[in-house]
Order: C-alpha cells, then sequence, then structure tokens
C-alpha cells in the first residue's frame, strides 16, 4: 500500500518516456491497446485506451521499437505497474524532439493553445503591427499583399531578428515594443520558410508567453504550410505562410467596393 501510495503522489512516475520493444500486442473491441515493452533486462505493461489511440499515427505491433510517454499506474490487487501510454514515437526520436514535445504538453496542460482562449480578428483593421525581419522575403510579401488589398492600412514594422542565436528574444522585444501601442489593431508575426531547425526561435517557451500576453490579436505566418510551431499553436490565428496572413488579416477593399456597388445596383434597381 505504501509502495502504491509513492507511486501515486510523487511526480517522477507521472511523466515518463519509455524504449523498448513491443511484445504481446493486442487490441481489445473496445479500441483499447495492451502491449508490453521490453528490453534485455526488464519489461513493462503498457495500455492505450481507444481515445488516444485515434489520435496517434503509429500502433504498436511485435517486434517494433517504440517511445512510449505516459505515467505508470500501481495496481494494489495484482501487484504490478503498468505504463498508461499517451503518445508513441519510433525508437531514435531525438532528445530535442522529446524536449519539444514535453514542452507542448505542459503548454497544453495550462490552456495556452485552448480554442476559448483565441481572439477574432477586427473586421476592419486600419493600423497592422508586423514582427518580421526587415531583409526578408516574407515582409516584402506582406507589404505587397496588403497595398494590393487596402492601401490605406498603415504598416508598422517591430523589425526582429527570426533565425538564429538571440531571434527569439529579438521577437519577444518587438511584441512588446508593439504592446504599447494603443491604436494597433492587429499583429503579423511572420517568416519565410527555411529548414526545420531554422524554425526552432518559433518553439521558444518564452516567446510562446509573450504571444499569448500580447493584448491584441496575434497572426502567425511562419515557414511553408507543413511547418507547425508552438508560435502557431498559441497564435489567435495560424496562417501557412505570410502572403496568406496577409490575406487573412486585410479585407479586399475592391472586393467590398463591389458587392457594395452590386446591393446598391440592386436597391436603385426596386425604387426605378
Amino acid at each position: 500500500m505504501q509502495l502504491a501510495s509513492h507511486v501515486q503522489a510523487t511526480d517522477a512516475f507521472k511523466d515518463l518516456w519509455i524504449e523498448g520493444e513491443v511484445a504481446q500486442a493486442t487490441s481489445g473491441s473496445s479500441g483499447h491497446v495492451y502491449f508490453t515493452l521490453r528490453d534485455n533486462v526488464a519489461q513493462l505493461q503498457c495500455v492505450l485506451f481507444a481515445s488516444r489511440a485515434a489520435q496517434i499515427p503509429l500502433t504498436p505491433r511485435d517486434g517494433t521499437k517504440l517511445i512510449a510517454h505516459g505515467y505508470v499506474e500501481f495496481y494494489v490487487r495484482g501487484g504490478r505497474c503498468q505504463l498508461m501510454v499517451d503518445d508513441l514515437l519510433p525508437a531514435g526520436a531525438g532528445d530535442a524532439y522529446l524536449r519539444l514535445e514535453a514542452l507542448k504538453r505542459r503548454l497544453v496542460a495550462e490552456g495556452l493553445f485552448a480554442a476559448e482562449r483565441k481572439r477574432a480578428l477586427p473586421k476592419a483593421p486600419r493600423r497592422v503591427g508586423v514582427v518580421t525581419s526587415p531583409v526578408g522575403a516574407a515582409w516584402r510579401d506582406l507589404q505587397a499583399v496588403i497595398a494590393r488589398r487596402d492601401p490605406r492600412i498603415e504598416i508598422v514594422l517591430a523589425p526582429a531578428l527570426v533565425q538564429g542565436t538571440g531571434a527569439a528574444e529579438s521577437m519577444i522585444a518587438a511584441l512588446d515594443g508593439l504592446a504599447q501601442l494603443a491604436t494597433l489593431d492587429v499583429v503579423i508575426l511572420a517568416r519565410g520558410g527555411g529548414a526545420a531547425e531554422d524554425l526552432g526561435p518559433f518553439n521558444d517557451e518564452a516567446l510562446v508567453r509573450a504571444i499569448a500576453r500580447f493584448p491584441r490579436p496575434l497572426v502567425s505566418g511562419v515557414g511553408h504550410e507543413t511547418d507547425v510551431t508552438l508560435a502557431d499553436l498559441v497564435a489567435d490565428l495560424r496562417a501557412p505562410t505570410p502572403s496568406v496572413a496577409a490575406e487573412l488579416v486585410v479585407p479586399d477593399a475592391g472586393a467590398e467596393q463591389e458587392r457594395a456597388h452590386r446591393a446598391w445596383r440592386r436597391v436603385d434597381g426596386r425604387v426605378r
């Protein structure tokens, strides 16, 4: 009983990554998956409940090597421990990936990515803040798209490093500066595509928290469509590219005018 209480009470058994070879994998009619992870000295029984199994692309199969994340339950009556699995990765995933996944889980638990936190974008913005490199393609694309959609929009650039040492701190400083502008309607955080490792600053915990506390709606447009960072998850809206971010933030003034003209012509035709 004391062992069970110790296992349940300590945090050491609540956030575990366990690597091993899968054995005795079975699936119940309920969709739950039961299996054992083992190495050459020990083994641990595991269960992956159906609700989580449906969200995980990997399926435990005998003979495959996996890394499982979860927490340990100790069953007093049977005198056994079981890993309650909530994620699976192929064996060989690097330490950096595991650290990122652990950070993501912690931020999810805090509610930073929750849908109810997301704010709607203003329907008619007049002043748009931009955090990006002043010499990158993203900045040129943003200017071109915004000017095309509504040349009346004022763009306020807060220049920042978006890659390399000091990039996260630079973007945080830029956001904190824009937060002081009371007349700003919305902000775009952007950078163009690049290698996955170049997007590391957008997974920085301090930057994620700076985005979360930013006082106005923020749209992220980072990398290519397939790149998803923690900054994207905490933003009020994620755009797949900087250009799409500009399109989402700035309504097409020409299209709005054309709709207004068509509506006026319909009204005028009825009056006549």
